[in-house]
Order: C-alpha cells, then sequence, then structure tokens
C-alpha cells in the first residue's frame, strides 16, 4: 500500500514561490526583493532623497533589500540612465562601513568584461549615500527559473547562461576579485540575451585578507561550506555556489532545504545534496559529474579554476536528450514483494467478495441476458416481416436503440432498485433493429426486444398503391387479430383509448391504440396497429412515461476533461525539449491511443450500424481522429513524465520497463500483480459503495453508460470481448493519465502529502466524470463525483 519509506527517501519539490527556507520570495531584475515583500520596511522621504535629485531623475524603483533601495534614474551630468542603489541611513552614517564600500567600488571598478555589470561611483550627497551602477533592462535568472513552473532549464540554455557567468567570473578572479554572494538574484539576462553578474557587494581580494573570523558574509542558501565556518574564501567558493545555482538550473530543485537559514547553513557542513541525476534521470553524465564536483566539501576536491570547469562542460551537446547510462535504481519495496503486498492481496480477496454478491444491484446485465445470437437476429426480424407480407431483400443492416429514458424515469421516481426489477422484463430499456432497404421505397424495419419479441414493425407503400379504404368498424377485426397474432395480448383485456381514420404518409389510414391498465412504476403500455386498407402499414408496444416527462440526457460532462487534457497539451509543448522525445513507452503509448480513439471515433460515425458499408470518409475520419487524439497524447505524455520523473523518479523508471527488454523483469511482474490486487480492491469497494448508494441514498445508475456497454458486446460478437477490451484500456488511459500527472504535478505544491493526495483525488473526479465510464457510474452528478473521489482516492493513496 502506501509506500511511506520510499516517501521519505524521495526529495520532494518545495514550494515554487519560496525561498529556501520556506519564506515568500519575490524579485525584481536586481536581485532585490518587490517593495511589497520587502525585507527592510523603512520610508524614503521627498526631504530624504532631494539632494540626490541635484544629480539623478529619479525614474522609478526597481526594488528594496536588506541594505537600500534600487532606483532607475538619469545622470544630468552624463544624460546616462544608472541603477541607483540608494543605502539605508543607518549603513550611511557608519564610516567604517561607507570605507568597507569604498573598497568594493575600487575592486569592482577592476573588472570591465561584457558579462560582469559595470559598477561606476559611490557618491554622498549629505547624509545620503549611493552607488550608481549600469543598467540592464531585462529579468534575473532568478525570474527565469520561476517562470518555468519548477522544472529546470533545457541543457542547451542552461549551459549557454552557464558560458557568459563563467566568462565573467574567470575575468573577475583574474583581477583578484571573488564574488562571495553569487545566486540567482545576482544573475542578469539582458533583452539582447547577453548575461551579466552583478553585485560584487561583499567581494573580497584574494590578497587582502579582510574576512573577519566569526562573520558570514553572504546568502545561506548558496553559501560555500568555508564561508559557513567564517574561513578565508576564495575562487572556489564562487565555483560551490556556481554548483548550487547549477543544481537549480537544470533541475528545478534547491541542492539544500531547511526551515531556517542558520539550519540551510549547517546542511553545508553536514549533508551531501543528491545527485542530480537522481531527480533528472535524463540529464548528461557530464554535466552531473561537473555539479557533482562544484558541490565537494573540500575546496581541494573541486575545481581549481573556472577554466577546469568549463573544459569538465564542453562535452558536445546532444540535439535531444538521451536515455541515462545508469537508470534511476529501484528501491527495495519496487522490485521484491513487501509484508504490505499479503494486505494488498487480502483486500483483493475482500473486492471480489463484495463484488459477486452486489453485481446485481449496479448493473442492468443480469436481467438483461439476450436469448439469442445476433447471427439469428436477422432471421427473426425476416419471420416477422414474412409473416405480415412485407417484402424484404438481401442486404440489411443491424442498429441498436437505447432507451434509458424509461430507466431514469422509474428510477428517479421509484428509486433504483424498482427500476433494476422491470430491466427487460418487462420493460425493454434497448431494442434492435433490422433494416431492409429496397427500391425506391421507405425501408421495412423490425425492433425486437432481448428475448426475441417483437417490440415494432413499419414498412411503406408507394403513393397511390389503391389499397382499399376500410372504416374504423370494418378495420377492427383486423386490427384485434394482429394485435392476439403478434403481441399475444386478449382485445377484451384491454382499454381502447383510439380508433379512427386518417391519413399517413400520404395515404388514407385506420389507426388503433390501445392501453394496457396495468401500470408499470409510471410507464403504461400501448399497442398501436396501423392498416392501410387491409394491410398492417405499423405494429407498436411502447412503454410512455406521461406527457409532462421530458428526459434528459445527465451522462455527459465533458468540458473539465476538455480542460484538462488541453493544460497539460500546452505544458507538454512547453517541455518538449526536456525529454527524450523517441521513448519507447511514449511511441508505443502513441500506437494505442491512435487504434482505440480511432476506433472509438469509428463507433459513433456509424452510429453502431454494423452491417452498413462504409463509405471512404467515414472509414478516413475515424483515422483522421485518431491521429489528432495521437498527436494530442505525444504532448501530453511529455508533461507526465515530467511531473512523474519530479515526484516518483523511481516510479517512473519501473513504468519505462515495460516497453523494452525488460518486460518479463521481476519488478515489472510485481507491479502488473499490484494493478491486478488494486484493480480487483477498487471494483469491489465501487460495486459496494453503488449497491448502497441505490439502496439508501437516493442514487440511481446512469443509464447511458450501462446501456451501451451490455448492448455492444451483442452486436460484436462473436468479437465483443476485443471492444471491451478495448473500451476497458480507454477508461484506463483516462483515469490513469488524470491521477498520475494531478498526483504528481501537486506534490510539488504541497508541503504534506495528504494535501497533495486529497486535492489530487477531487481533481480527477472531475475529470473523468465526463467519459462514459462504469467506474461509479451513478446519477444525480454530485453522486457522481463523490463515488469517483473515493475511487480516485484509492488509487492516488496506493
Amino acid at each position: 500500500m502506501a509506500d511511506h519509506d520510499d516517501e521519505k527517501k524521495q526529495p520532494q519539490t518545495p514550494p515554487e514561490r519560496t525561498t529556501p527556507y520556506g519564506t515568500p520570495e519575490r524579485t525584481t531584475p536586481y536581485g532585490t526583493p518587490e517593495p511589497s515583500e520587502a525585507t527592510t520596511e523603512w520610508d524614503i522621504s521627498e526631504p530624504f532623497l532631494r539632494p540626490l535629485r541635484e544629480r539623478y531623475d529619479l525614474l522609478g524603483e526597481l526594488g528594496r533589500g536588506g541594505m537600500g533601495a534600487v532606483y532607475k534614474a538619469r545622470d544630468r551630468e552624463t544624460g546616462d540612465i544608472v541603477a541607483l542603489k540608494v543605502l539605508l541611513p543607518e549603513i550611511a552614517a557608519r564610516p567604517e562601513l561607507i570605507e568597507r564600500f569604498k573598497t568594493e567600488l575600487l575592486l569592482a571598478r577592476k573588472i570591465t568584461h561584457k558579462n560582469v555589470c559595470r559598477v561606476y561611483d559611490l557618491n554622498r550627497f549629505g547624509s545620503v549615500a549611493a552607488i550608481s551602477m549600469e543598467y540592464i533592462e531585462g529579468e534575473n535568472l532568478r525570474a527565469l527559473l520561476k517562470r518555468q513552473g519548477g522544472y529546470g532549464l533545457s541543457v542547451r540554455q542552461g549551459l549557454d547562461i552557464l558560458r557568459h557567468v563563467q566568462a565573467g567570473l574567470a575575468e573577475a578572479h583574474a583581477r583578484g576579485v571573488v564574488h562571495r554572494d553569487l545566486k540567482p538574484e545576482n544573475i542578469l539576462i539582458a533583452r539582447d540575451g547577453t548575461v551579466k553578474v552583478m553585485d560584487f557587494g561583499i567581494a573580497r581580494s584574494l590578497e587582502t585578507g579582510a574576512t573577519k573570523t566569526g562573520t558570514l558574509m553572504g546568502t545561506p542558501a548558496y553559501m560555500s561550506p568555508e564561508q559557513v565556518e567564517a574561513k578565508p574564501a576564495d575562487a572556489r567558493s564562487d565555483l560551490y555556489s556556481l554548483g548550487l545555482m547549477m543544481f537549480e538550473m537544470f533541475t528545478g530543485r534547491l541542492a539544500f532545504q531547511a526551515d531556517t537559514p542558520v539550519a540551510l547553513a549547517m546542511k553545508r557542513l553536514q549533508e551531501a545534496p543528491p545527485p542530480a541525476r537522481e531527480i533528472d534521470p535524463y540529464l548528461p553524465a557530464f554535466l552531473d559529474h561537473a555539479i557533482e564536483k562544484c558541490l565537494e566539501k573540500n575546496p581541494k576536491k573541486r575545481f581549481q579554476s573556472v577554466a577546469d570547469l568549463e573544459a569538465a562542460l564542453t562535452e558536445r551537446v546532444p540535439a535531444r536528450p538521451t536515455v541515462p547510462e545508469a537508470e534511476v535504481p529501484l528501491p527495495l519495496h519496487l522490485t521484491r514483494w513487501q509484508r504490505s503486498d499479503w494486505a494488498l492481496l487480502s483486500l483483493a480477496i475482500v473486492g471480489l467478495l463484495l463484488f459477486f454478491p452486489f453485481f446485481e444491484r449496479t448493473s442492468l446485465a443480469p436481467r438483461s441476458k439476450v436469448s439469442f445470437e445476433r447471427a439469428v437476429l436477422p432471421r427473426i426480424a425476416q419471420e416477422y416481416a414474412q409473416r405480415v407480407g412485407a417484402p424484404v431483400g438481401k442486404d440489411y443492416r443491424i442498429e441498436s436503440v437505447p432507451l434509458p429514458h424509461r430507466y431514469d424515469y422509474v428510477a428517479a421516481k421509484t428509486g433504483a432498485l424498482a427500476a433494476l426489477e422491470l430491466t427487460n422484463n418487462p420493460v425493454p430499456y434497448w431494442e434492435w433493429n433490422v433494416e431492409w432497404q429496397y427500391n425506391d421505397r421507405r425501408p421495412t424495419r423490425v425492433w425486437v426486444d432481448n428475448r426475441g419479441s417483437l417490440i415494432t414493425f413499419t414498412r411503406d407503400f408507394p403513393a397511390g398503391s389503391g389499397k382499399e379504404k376500410l372504416s374504423p368498424e370494418e378495420a377492427k377485426p383486423l386490427a384485434e387479430k394482429a394485435l392476439a397474432d403478434f403481441f399475444n395480448r386478449n382485445p377484451s383485456e384491454l382499454r381502447l383509448e383510439s380508433a379512427g381514420s386518417e391519413t399517413w404518409r400520404g395515404l388514407p389510414v385506420t389507426n388503433f391504440i390501445w392501453a394496457d391498465p396495468k401500470d408499470y412504476r409510471g410507464l403504461q403500455p400501448r399497442y398501436t396497429v396501423r392498416l392501410v386498407g387491409r394491410e398492417i402499414a405499423v405494429l407498436d408496444l411502447s412503454y410512455d412515461a406521461p406527457a409532462a416527462y421530458v428526459w434528459q440526457n445527465p451522462s455527459r460532462q465533458g468540458t473539465p476533461l476538455a480542460l484538462f487534457v488541453l493544460a497539460v497539451l500546452i505544458l507538454g509543448l512547453y517541455q518538449r525539449r526536456r525529454v527524450e522525445l523517441a521513448a519507447r513507452w511514449r511511441i508505443a503509448t502513441v500506437a494505442l491511443v491512435l487504434v482505440v480513439a480511432g476506433w472509438q471515433v469509428w463507433r459513433l460515425v456509424t452510429s453502431i450500424r454494423i452491417d452498413n458499408p462504409s463509405s471512404a470518409p467515414v472509414i478516413a475520419l475515424p483515422f483522421l481522429v485518431g491521429l489528432l487524439w495521437a498527436f494530442s497524447w505525444y504532448f501530453q505524455s511529455i508533461a507526465l513524465e515530467r511531473s512523474v520523473r519530479r515526484a516518483a523518479p523511481a516510479r517512473l523508471s519501473s513504468f519505462v520497463r515495460l516497453f523494452d527488454r525488460r518486460v518479463l523483469s521481476e519488478p515489472c511482474g510485481l507491479a502488473i500483480l499490484r494493478g491486478t490486487f488494486l484493480g480487483l480492491t477498487v471494483l469491489g469497494v465501487d460495486t459496494f459503495l453503488v449497491s448502497t448508494g441505490t439502496t439508501w441514498l437516493g442514487m440511481r445508475l446512469d443509464s447511458f453508460p450501462q446501456l451501451i456497454w451490455q448492448v455492444w458486446p451483442f452486436l460484436r460478437s462473436p468479437g465483443a470481448s476485443a471492444h471491451l477490451v478495448l473500451d476497458a484500456l480507454w477508461q484506463t488511459f483516462i483515469i490513469g493519465l488524470a491521477i498520475a500527472f494531478s498526483a504528481s504535478f501537486l506534490a510539488g505544491f504541497a508541503r504534506r502529502t495528504w494535501v497533495a493526495a486529497l486535492t489530487a483525488a477531487a481533481l480527477a473526479a472531475v475529470i473523468v466524470s465526463g467519459p462514459f465510464i462504469t467506474l461509479g457510474a451513478v446519477q444525480p452528478y454530485h453522486w457522481k463525483l463523490l463515488l469517483l473521489f473515493f475511487n480516485c482516492l484509492l488509487l492516488v493513496w496506493a
């Protein structure tokens, strides 16, 4: 069942919009929090800024941080647009801090490189101190990662950014300057694609040794171990911080997470980050090795210079991601029988014990057995037509006629159990029609029920056929005889509702309608006999609800599914460069979708008319729609793979095994066995819940799925089992996609596993309620959602 130990081992995706230690974070292009999220609350009054305006036109505030506010400004002396960092009053009032900034300015001005943000001057305007620097229009790396939605950058995009950062760092290190506060907020990406390293705010010369023991300088999330211990930091410290940035850039996750800055800093000394390929198995090996070497705790084991790192990253980037050389190792519980599997086996047995006794209350099938083979149906219908004297030909077609309004009326009025009792005994909820088209006339049609008894017969007569016109009195004996011969009913036991002459299809006819005094839960049988002269034109037995009852099909609720498919499709298109596009499992499932979707449309466009020759457009349409669905699933599978890989990479690996040479391996067999046990459990639980609901809670079966699933096997025999399997695969596909994607995607946002499970189950229930599914197939709609929620919750939990 639930693998709690495994959940603890797998790193959880942090909320996208939080800092590494759980607090909200919003950034501007200059790496400082937006005003609404400023870490320091202080009021910048007009008198405070007035001295600044003597030289600068302040064009807008860019953000605030722990040391001050950053403005976009125009230098009146040069006309240049600059970024102006105005220091806090308490900082500006401390001479030793101002001296520190002067030293930093002198160091930073040594670096004149296109990948380093230039620092111009430190200006004093009375009590105001401000640093002017190069203004860059664009965004910082943090904002770019934020837009990825918790996913990493593509290998090509990430390496391109790294190339610029490395060039800037190499120049700084050559000038004897160490950044010491390297983080995504300090990496600016200009609109033209140029990447610049900015804010050498706590940089120190390699020669000065200005760092004081016991002083923590830097950002805890990206601090090297030596910085945590307040030891001297050199260029290798920047490479450690760059390694942390690389980890986040390519996996979408932070290498270390903690609740407080101090705890986060201490993790540098006590723990090792997980391998990047454990999170993203398709990350190139050379990149994984480079990140691992950058994150060595001992500086002597890291790259010793930026040039060494560049050499490790010069391996050619493949045109598309490839299957990892060493896949994610499967945990023991995915490869060996566990004690929890005995519990799952027990639940499967309980599921079977629940299914068999309660099945009769959850399906129309036990009361709807067909007493003849499909091949016999045309002969039965032909015998009725010949008894009437109607012409028939060699070419015919068969169709089903589901009548869900009859079940729905009785179930809504007197309950689901009463409606079940009437299923085809005597009230038919579906009929079968055999139709012969001949010459230029309208067809001869015969409808029969599941016992082969006549329900309806219609035929046509050529216009001006000159049939004898009879009065109702003359035609009545003929109509009574037809009633007795074809419906086996004595007219004296029925009530004659109407008898008269009228015109039908341009011909004079006599029409008789008898009503059965017996009432079947509000459905009253009526027998119709229509004569053209002395010949029978229409015979009909109907079970009509009161005229005030208007049936509305409640089965289709497809909008949530359509929105879900569209959202996942868009996400997959956006992520298409981050997966192996030609993976075996993807191609195999695309082929499956093509076959199943095409077959579903074929069934729809042919209107379940089996023996009618189909034209070329009818054949082409299912194929084209199948291609469209396959194309859609191809990109949806990308989003699904990315989400599951982040939440449970080992489970994705075990799934992929099904589509390669390891399909007969022990992990695959165990997974299939567990899936079977789980399916039997869900089957039993669902049957029990539906039975309980229809007995005590006012639920009623969703008639449309019930009727379609009972009629279709009969029409498709002897190949009915294949179509039932395809239908089951289609339902499994929709439910599995909704649950797997929802649970994995939400795991990246919810701090607690149970919150993600509940939310995913509720979302999946809404999504899959639209298709014709047999799981939780009840009405009204709110009961359907509730049952699906319980079923989906069980699947998510397992």
